[in-house]
């Protein structure tokens, strides 16, 4: 049964995310119906579906679920309130989402749900960690333990097609049997896309307020503007995210602030390359801005020369020079950057995985980089 504290909790700053956390465990019949006098279940969609499935449970009325359903499956989450972090389809609360439509009776929509899930994950099956998700948000665990669920209980195996593509959410990617390329352009201090081959590769990248490392300034933020979208180009405008402490209701979701800088973005990709072209507008103020990349391998390579590897204290600076990835993909900054500075990573959950932290301090708003399969 739930306690007064746990109901007095839904009151405060985490109350959406504490309420979640309640609903996805077991409840009594007076548990559930206590709930049901929180108004605050109604704003969120996932919440909404998983108290109807807590009420089928208990067997008391099943309230109406208000969803907004995208013609390619998605169902975009926390539209309510004109935050930058919302109508996004966050990965795991998605799949949690689709699971529990299933287990309702809305099957079609669970399964155009999963549908569109298949949009998130790699060349392997797995999941994209970085795709909407900020650093140190879902862990990949969890993240993988949804999609599985998602999965098992519409009694579907993913098949992955060739070529992604979504006109309302920016992804443009292709797929092989050993590599995953993946564009976006919409997020919330998220990164803008993926290159992975094998079991490595580079698993995010974005551009990043000032200092590097530092990820409450690292990403793009909301929607894109102007998008363009073909079977192989992406054009897109969007903000770069920034700092802000404004409370979301999740300690795992920061909100963003207004950084000044756009980004304009050209991408074309193939099955295995990825250009970019990309100029930063709105500010002139370069020397508070880098474009960082996020590296997965045993082992970094620059210039084919200077090796390191995660975990040591060895790191490089200096010029910008081609580097690549022990599990065979190479990245080359070819316009726009001042310096270039490698710093390897502990190899954990954090930085999404990430084994080297890549950051290209700025010479011109005009950039342009090139990564490729070798």
């Amino acid at each position: 049964m739930l306690t007064d504290q746990t109901l007095e909790s839904f009151r405060g700053f985490f109350s959406i995310q504490t309420l979640l956390e309640t609903l996805r465990q077991p409840l009594d019949k007076e548990s559930v119906q206590k709930i049901e006098q929180f108004s605050l279940r109604e704003e969120h969609e996932l919440a909404q579906t998983l108290f109807a499935l807590q009420c089928k449970s208990a067997n008391l009325p099943i309230p109406a679920i208000q969803l907004d359903q995208n013609q390619s499956g998605a169902i975009p989450l926390f539209r309510r309130g004109g935050y930058p972090w919302g109508a996004l389809p966050y990965p795991k609360e998605h799949a949690e989402l689709g699971r529990a439509l299933f287990l309702l009776g809305y099957e079609e929509s669970a399964r155009k749900v999963a549908q569109w899930q298949k949009n998130t994950l790699d060349h392997r099956g797995k999941p994209i960690h970085s795709l909407f998700l900020q650093e140190g948000g879902c862990g990949y665990p969890e993240l993988e333990a949804a999609n599985q669920q998602l999965f098992e209980t519409i009694g579907e195996e993913p098949c992955l097609d060739e070529t992604i593509t979504d006109p309302d959410f920016g992804l443009l990617g292709k797929r092989t049997d050993e590599s995953t390329i993946l564009s976006v352009a919409s997020g919330c201090k998220s990164g803008m896309g993926v290159f992975l081959c094998k079991n490595g590769g580079i698993v995010n990248y974005g551009p990043q307020l000032l200092p590097v490392g530092e990820c409450s300034g690292f990403g793009i933020a909301g929607r894109p503007q102007n998008l363009h979208l073909t079977d192989e180009t992406l054009s897109y405008r969007t903000q770069v995210s920034a700092p802000n402490n404004r409370k979301t209701g999740f300690s795992h979701l920061k909100d963003t602030g207004y950084s000044g800088f756009w980004v304009e973005v050209e991408q074309k990709i193939t099955s295995d390359t990825l250009q970019t072209q990309l100029a930063l507008v709105g500010s002139s103020e370069l020397d508070k801005v880098a474009l960082t990349f996020f590296g997965r391998g045993e082992a970094c390579y620059v210039a084919k020369s200077h090796k390191l590897i995660p975990r040591s204290l060895n790191r490089y600076q200096g010029p910008a020079q081609p580097i690549t990835l022990e599990d065979g993909v190479t990245l080359d900054f070819q316009e726009g950057a001042s310096k270039m500075e490698i710093i390897p990573l502990a190899g954990d959950d954090s930085f999404w995985g990430a084994d080297f932290l890549i950051a290209f301090t700025l010479a011109s708003p005009s950039i342009k980089f090139k990564i490729y399969l070798t």
